[in-house]
Parts: C-alpha cells; sequence; structure tokens
C-alpha cells in the first residue's frame, strides 16, 4: 500500500512530540517508537517507510519555506508555483523558526533522525528492487543484481546438508572402509562398466543423482550383508 502523504500529514500533525523539537518525549526514543507503530498500523504502511516519507515532506516544506521568505524579503527570481501541501504543512512554520534559533544538542538529535530516517528509505528502496528483481523475467537484470547474494546462497547450499544427504554421505564412508580393497584389486573391465554409466548418469538433476547414488548404496550393501552372511553360515 502507497504512503498518502496527506494521510500522513493529518497522523503526524496529531502527535506534537514528532515534530516539536523542544517537547519532552521528542527525544524519548521508546515514545517516538510506539508514535511511529501507531501511524503505521493506521496506514497498513511498514514504519520506515512512514519515516522516510515525512523525512522527504519536511525536507521539502523546509525548502519552500526558504524560498518562499527569500520572495517576501525581495529577492529577485522568477516567481514559483506554491508547492501543493504547503498549505498544509503550514504548521509546522514555527517549529522550522524555532529548531533554528535552539541549534546546539538538539539539532544534533534533529540532524541524527533525518539521516536514520533517510537510511531506512535507502534500505526500504534497496529491499524492493530486490523483490522486483526476484519477479523480472529478464535473465541479464536478475543477474545483475543477484550476482553476489547468488553466490552467498550457493555457498550456504554447501554448508547446510539436508537428512538424506546425511545418510548417503555415511554410507559412502562405511562402504568405503569395506570394498577400498576391492577398488584397488578390480579388473579393468567391471571400471569400463562403471564409466559407461557416467553419461547417463550426468543427464539426471541434482536431486535424482542423489537418489541414484542412496539406492546404489543401499543395492550394494544389501549384497555385501548377504555375502558375509553366506560366508558365516559355511
Amino acid at each position: 500500500m502507497a504512503c498518502d502523504s496527506n494521510v500522513l500529514i493529518s497522523l503526524v500533525k496529531q502527535r506534537p512530540s514528532i515534530f516539536d523539537v523542544i517537547h519532552k518525549d521528542h527525544s524519548n526514543r521508546i515514545v517516538q517508537n510506539k508514535l511511529w507503530e501507531e501511524i503505521s498500523l493506521e496506514m497498513n504502511v511498514n514504519v520506515s517507510i512512514c519515516k522516510s516519507k515525512w523525512t522527504n515532506l519536511r525536507n521539502s516544506f523546509a525548502r519552500e519555506l526558504r524560498e518562499h521568505k527569500n520572495t517576501n524579503s525581495g529577492s529577485v527570481g522568477l516567481k514559483k508555483k506554491k508547492w501543493y501541501l504547503f498549505d498544509r504543512m503550514n504548521f509546522l512554520t514555527d517549529f522550522m523558526l524555532q529548531h533554528k534559533k535552539i541549534g546546539g544538542n538538539i539539532s544534533h538529535a534533529y540532524l541524527k533522525e533525518t539521516k536514520e530516517c533517510i537510511e531506512s528509505e535507502e534500505e526500504q528502496d534497496a529491499m524492493q528492487v530486490e523483490e522486483s528483481a526476484i519477479t523480472e523475467s529478464e535473465p541479464d537484470s536478475r543477474q545483475l543484481v543477484f550476482k553476489k547474494p547468488k553466490k552467498n546462497i550457493i555457498t550456504a547450499r554447501k554448508l547446510y546438508k539436508t537428512p538424506s544427504e546425511k545418510v548417503a554421505e555415511s554410507k559412502i564412508t562405511f562402504l568405503k572402509l569395506r570394498t577400498d580393497k576391492a577398488i584397488y584389486t578390480e579388473d579393468p573391465s567391471e571400471l569400463l562398466f562403471f564409466k559407461s554409466l557416467l553419461p547417463d548418469y550426468k543427464k539426471l538433476n541434482e536431486k535424482n543423482q542423489r537418489r541414484f547414488k542412496n539406492a546404489m548404496l543401499t543395492t550394494l550393501n544389501n549384497y555385501l550383508d548377504k555375502q558375509e552372511e553366506n560366508i558365516q553360515m559355511i
């Protein structure tokens, strides 16, 4: 859902501690977080989007207010059309002047808040670009955006092993100990037989290759177990 400017201005106006830098709760992060959560819930928009939108609106109003004052003071220049939200945000005028006079620590807090909002906006934009890249149909665009994350995903897959892969790995280790001798003494014809399976094996996808390995190892293990049982019975 889009963050409607008119609705956001109205909701912020009802919560003076957000824009009044000398309000007792202006620097109270707990109170401020709660107020923004209320706005986010009422607008059904993420908190970071609401805060970054408000920062943009506030900065736009400050710029328009400065230009308006320069025009009234007789500065030379073409008369610019008034910003469409200027009147709606006019309640901030006194607080903008108040902030300019106070300066010091409050000014630092104000700039810090603005910086955090801008950073939140950049993070949100990055998330939106990432989400749009997932649904993008062009392969070149998808590879450009996800070149590095794709590498991370492959690395994560290498580190993570499914239960079936763990079972197969255990069987491989077990059978290797039991068949090492046979592997080194087998005839060339047997080697050629297993090599002849490789072309068809490579046609299988990764999942079916794992299934084939597991089935082959299970079958081989069963034959070895029966062979050992027959030897013990003799």
